[in-house]
């Protein structure tokens, strides 16, 4: 079975690309496709499912942590 998780999507008067709070999880026959499972990012069950699939599974997740901390602290930093 296919699994896809995807995020509804809406572009603001900016232009900009806004993410919506709901995440769908789906799953494919490679004929039809159904929503397995849909929820928000709030959830813990939703937050694993966008760790899997989103960004690679917890061991690439904890590693762009990593990476990207010091961008996230400096931000912060220049945000006060």
């Amino acid at each position: 079975h296919d699994c896809y998780s995807k995020y509804l999507r809406k572009k603001l008067p900016s232009g900009k690309i806004s993410m919506s709070d709901l995440v769908i999880l789906m799953e494919s026959d490679g004929e039809h496709g159904r929503v397995e499972q849909s929820g928000y990012p709030s959830e813990d069950r939703i937050k694993k499912h966008i760790v899997n699939y989103l960004e690679g599974g917890k061991e690439s997740f904890e590693h762009k942590v990593k990476i990207y901390k010091r961008v996230i602290d400096i931000n912060k930093l220049q945000n006060v």
